[in-house]
């Protein structure tokens, strides 16, 4: 056997070299990603109209769960996409329940806008964040958006989604 061949996998130790660099570029490429659609996502606060930052939200979710199934070459159905993003808000609780609070407390004059967006702003870029994470840590193991499970996925949505809201600027996602 040769002196840099793994016995294990056949694969040489410049070709597992290889492998870990195009993954460590392939989880930077998806960690932009998130943090871009995030920095969208809370943007969305400042729309004045209740309900159309929600429905912006939505796109913008949308849209990065795409580009995620791009990078990992999965299937996307934006049917199915828009199912587990409602099912993973649904479970996480605390965003499902409170994103359309924030967003109708635009609707009070004044000091009702200022703190609806900061709120929805908040809210929706820690839901952003905490989905994409999800989505990250479930496609590098091998899953796809049909067999994401949100029930199973509930408990690190909600640690995501807390993480988030405590500190936004807080990247230190930990991916297998």
């Amino acid at each position: 056997m040769a002196e840099n061949e793994n016995p294990q996998n056949g694969l040489t130790k410049e070709g597992d070299q290889k492998e870990k660099m195009a993954r460590f570029k392939l989880l930077d490429e998806v960690d932009g990603i998130v943090n871009r659609y995030t920095l969208w996502a809370s943007a969305t606060g400042l729309l004045p109209i209740p309900f159309v930052d929600l429905a912006a939200l939505t796109v913008i979710q949308l849209k990065m769960v795409s580009s995620l199934s791009d990078k990992f070459n999965k299937e996307y159905s934006k049917s199915l996409a828009k199912t587990t993003i409602i099912t993973l808000m649904g479970v996480g609780g605390t965003s499902l329940a409170f994103t359309p609070l924030a967003s109708l407390l635009k609707g009070v004059p004044v000091i009702g806008m200022a703190s609806g967006a900061v709120s929805m702003a908040a809210l929706a870029a820690a839901s952003t964040y905490a989905l994409g994470t999800v989505v990250i840590v479930h496609f590098s193991s091998g899953g796809t958006l049909l067999s994401l499970d949100p029930e199973k996925m509930r408990t690190f949505y909600q640690a995501e989604f807390k993480k988030a809201l405590k500190n936004p600027k807080q990247n230190d996602r930990k991916i297998p």
